[in-house]
């Protein structure tokens, strides 16, 4: 396999990795004593998506383990204002070979997508498929999504 067929982090891992660990190891106190708190949240939820594709498990258990201890949140409750954070979580989870857990950590996720759904959502698309592959990592099959109406068009 050449190093054109690996996926892009895979490539430059090695001088990628040392960067990530630096900015995920940081003391997580002192960078939400600034503002604004959830952009300093979804960088780091940016760099824990990179090291699950690096498969750094142990390292974006750590990370989210910090998140939900410095944003107050816990495994057991999901918090709709943070879905993305419960997201990575429930993967790290089902990872780190503690699947039952991680599946419904994810299923409360979904059901809570769902319900957004229902509501009016201005990124309806988006999160039409960000459920779809929510359901796919959970192991559940597809549903269809009512977009009203069909019409169809005259020729």
């Amino acid at each position: 396999m050449s190093c054109y067929d690996q996926p892009f982090w895979w490539q430059y891992r090695s001088a990628l990795l040392p960067h990530l660990l630096a900015i995920v190891t940081i003391n997580t106190s002192k960078a939400f004593k600034y503002d604004p708190r959830r952009e300093i949240v979804r960088g780091l939820l940016q760099c824990g998506k990179v090291l699950d594709e690096l498969e750094e498990i142990n390292t974006l258990a750590n990370l989210t383990e910090n998140l939900l201890c410095h944003l107050n949140l816990s495994k057991g409750v999901v918090d709709s204002d943070w879905l993305l954070i419960y997201g990575l979580v429930g993967t790290c989870m089902r990872r780190q070979n503690n699947k039952d857990a991680g599946m419904v950590l994810m299923e409360n996720v979904v059901a809570i997508k769902q319900q957004s759904l229902a509501e009016d959502d201005h990124n309806l698309v988006e999160s039409q498929v960000d459920l779809v592959w929510d359901h796919l990592s959970i192991g559940k099959s597809l549903v269809a999504v009512d977009h009203g109406p069909k019409t169809r068009r005259r020729t």
